[in-house]
Protein backbone atom coordinates (compact mmCIF):
# COMPACT_ATOMS: atom_id res chain seq x y z
CA UNK A 1 0.00 0.00 0.00
CA UNK A 2 1.40 3.41 -0.24
CA UNK A 3 0.83 6.25 1.75
CA UNK A 4 1.58 10.71 1.18
CA UNK A 5 4.32 11.31 3.24
CA UNK A 6 5.72 15.09 3.58
CA UNK A 7 9.76 15.30 3.28
CA UNK A 8 11.38 18.14 5.29
CA UNK A 9 11.59 20.70 2.47
CA UNK A 10 8.06 20.52 2.85
CA UNK A 11 7.45 18.84 -0.77
CA UNK A 12 4.65 15.69 -0.64
CA UNK A 13 4.99 12.45 -2.46
CA UNK A 14 3.64 8.74 -2.16
CA UNK A 15 5.65 6.20 -0.40
CA UNK A 16 5.16 2.59 0.28
CA UNK A 17 3.61 1.86 3.71
CA UNK A 18 6.30 -1.25 4.46
CA UNK A 19 9.10 1.00 4.09
CA UNK A 20 7.47 4.10 6.37
CA UNK A 21 9.70 3.32 9.89
CA UNK A 22 13.29 3.29 7.54
CA UNK A 23 11.89 6.42 6.43
CA UNK A 24 11.08 7.98 9.65
CA UNK A 25 14.61 7.05 10.91
CA UNK A 26 16.85 7.95 8.31
CA UNK A 27 14.59 11.72 8.79
CA UNK A 28 13.70 11.80 4.85
CA UNK A 29 10.09 12.63 5.73
CA UNK A 30 8.38 15.13 8.51
CA UNK A 31 4.77 14.01 8.26
CA UNK A 32 2.90 11.02 6.61
CA UNK A 33 -1.13 11.70 6.25
CA UNK A 34 -2.72 8.97 8.34
CA UNK A 35 -6.48 8.19 8.59
CA UNK A 36 -6.87 11.29 10.64
CA UNK A 37 -4.93 13.78 9.39
CA UNK A 38 -1.59 14.46 8.91
CA UNK A 39 0.88 13.12 11.78
CA UNK A 40 4.00 14.69 12.31
CA UNK A 41 7.34 12.78 12.38
CA UNK A 42 7.96 12.40 16.32
CA UNK A 43 12.18 12.66 16.11
CA UNK A 44 13.71 14.28 13.27
CA UNK A 45 17.22 13.74 12.22
CA UNK A 46 18.92 16.22 9.72
CA UNK A 47 18.91 15.04 6.14
CA UNK A 48 21.37 12.67 5.26
CA UNK A 49 24.76 14.15 3.17
CA UNK A 50 27.50 12.28 1.67
CA UNK A 51 30.42 12.33 3.76
CA UNK A 52 32.55 15.24 2.74
CA UNK A 53 36.66 14.34 2.95
CA UNK A 54 37.85 17.94 4.70
CA UNK A 55 39.31 20.87 2.05
CA UNK A 56 39.77 18.64 -1.27
CA UNK A 57 36.03 18.25 -1.89
CA UNK A 58 35.25 21.76 -0.55
CA UNK A 59 37.34 23.09 -3.08
CA UNK A 60 36.64 21.11 -6.10
CA UNK A 61 33.13 21.35 -5.69
CA UNK A 62 33.70 25.55 -5.95
CA UNK A 63 35.99 25.05 -8.36
CA UNK A 64 33.19 22.82 -10.37
CA UNK A 65 30.37 25.95 -10.16
CA UNK A 66 32.34 27.83 -11.85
Amino acid sequence: MVILVRCPDQSVTVALASKLEELIDNGLISEFLGATGWIAVSSLKPCPKFPVTPRTRCCTRQLSCL
